[in-house]
């Protein structure tokens, strides 16, 4: 089946997944991100709820870093809901070669909402920037610091221990218990917390197309 004709599925889906066509796209690899870049450019959210979504999730199984910058944008929009969480889980699949670009993303985002989806998917793509972002951050955004602790326990890497004690006590009661939570992920005292991108896509995403009314 010919690339155009699969887009038109994924534009035909509405709530429904096509499953089947995005397999295929899939299974296309690099070639097809191109394609559904531009048909996720072609797109206004506000106007089609479902052809956005399944270009987004299809995107992040293709693991493609060229789609890193319309991804990016997806996160400031505004109430984002699932679209906007399917794009920071392919940004995440995307892995450490998108780091630098969803590192600058996050220093000049002013929408509180996006920088915390932004630093959820730092905090879920191991490496050494990902860690000095998010240590860094803890001295920059204040506002998010639930938020960025709770991404430093997602990363894993016990070197930021020594950040968040710091950031920790200049913080009050209700911050300081989400610091203490990602303190003892790090030091092995609690479980880490489940990642969902980690999920079978295709349960993880038809599951939130019911969620929000797909059939």
């Amino acid at each position: 089946m010919d690339l155009g004709h699969l887009l038109d599925e994924l534009s035909a889906a509405r709530g429904a997944m096509p499953e089947a066509a995005m397999e295929e796209l899939i299974a296309f690899g690099e070639p097809a991100a191109e394609s559904l870049g531009a048909l996720l450019d072609s797109l206004e959210p506000d106007e089609d709820d479902w052809t956005p979504f399944w270009t987004v999730v299809t995107l992040g199984e293709i693991r493609s870093t060229s789609s890193v910058p319309a991804l990016l944008g997806l996160l400031r929009l505004p109430e984002g809901g699932v679209l906007a969480e399917a794009a920071a889980e392919a940004l995440i699949k995307a892995g450490p070669s998108a780091v630098p670009a969803i590192s600058d993303f996050v220093r000049r985002a002013p929408e509180w909402e996006a920088r915390q989806l932004t630093y959820h998917a730092l905090g879920n793509i191991p490496s050494d920037e990902s860690l000095l972002r998010l240590v860094e951050a803890l001295d920059t955004d204040a506002m998010l610091w639930s938020a960025i602790a709770a991404a430093l326990a997602d990363l894993g890497d016990p070197r930021a221990v020594p950040a968040l004690k710091s950031a920790m006590g200049k913080c009050d009661e209700r911050e300081a218990q989400a610091f203490r939570e990602a303190i003892d992920i790090l030091e092995g005292r609690h479980p880490p917390h489940p990642k969902s991108h980690l999920e079978d896509w295709r349960e993880r995403y038809r599951r939130l197309a019911l969620e929000v009314g797909g059939a």
